[in-house]
């Protein structure tokens, strides 16, 4: 390993660190001290995930949503109650505590993701001073901490789009044509639990048939693999 590559290394291992101890301690604080019942639109996904997860399918069905299967149980797009059902699976139905701390977790990965984003964005010292300065000030952004507390889709939201625009970048970087259909599962996964992004899904699409990822090849033998399984990743999902 070069001396750069070492000091590169270091600067990460650091920097990880950092935003760690910047999002993880006042998240995982503030979900032990929160003690509110659910309210509001909380009610609904843990009033649609406990028959969920104690085995009863996807029940009661209020709704009809005929474009989607999954969504006639509930008043919202599945994604965010089929998480929360699976975490009552797991940790016990209405664990509210398990709940907190899986998004605070979660929440925590959502910053690392957003300093990755900085170093594939602009590469080098400069990509690292970014995606830190966005990841610090993101994780001590008040509003974003308290969903990670609370039974709303945000922090799921957040994660899985994250996860979406790293793989995204790579797949463009590394020409992955199956890293590329990763990334549109998860914006198709995003999409389920926040249904606005799925007016955005065309944009991903048009980005990779124009982004000078590759200025040297051909289109059709090259860009098209990526696009081609962006759609059908986003659309097997969606």
């Amino acid at each position: 390993m070069s001396r750069r590559r070492l000091a590169l290394a270091i600067i990460d291992l650091l920097t990880v660190i950092a935003i760690v101890l910047a999002a993880a301690p006042p998240r995982l604080d503030f979900a032990r001290e929160y003690e509110e019942p659910p309210q509001s639109e909380e009610t609904l996904y843990n009033r649609y995930a406990v028959p969920y997860a104690q085995g009863e399918g996807f029940e009661p069905r209020e709704k009809e949503f005929p474009w989607h299967p999954l969504a006639s149980f509930t008043h919202r797009p599945p994604g965010y109650t089929v998480f929360l059902g699976l975490v009552y699976k797991v940790a016990g139905i209405e664990n509210f505590d398990a709940v907190r701390r899986t998004q605070v977790w979660m929440d925590v990965a959502s910053m690392l993701l957003v300093y990755v984003l900085g170093v594939l964005a602009f590469g080098g010292l400069v990509g690292r001073g970014v995606g830190a300065t966005a990841a610090i000030a993101t994780a001590r952004y008040g509003v974003l901490l308290m969903f990670g507390a609370r039974l709303l889709s945000d922090t799921l939201f957040l994660w899985l789009t994250l996860v979406g625009l790293v793989l995204a970048l790579l797949a463009a970087r590394r020409d992955r044509p199956w890293l590329t259909f990763v990334a549109a599962a998860f914006f198709g996964l995003a999409t389920i639990t926040r249904p606005f992004l799925l007016f955005l899904l065309p944009g991903y699409l048009v980005w990779l048939a124009i982004a000078p990822a590759y200025p040297a090849r051909t289109w059709l033998r090259e860009k098209q693999p990526h696009v081609v399984a962006a759609l059908v990743g986003m659309t097997l999902v969606v």
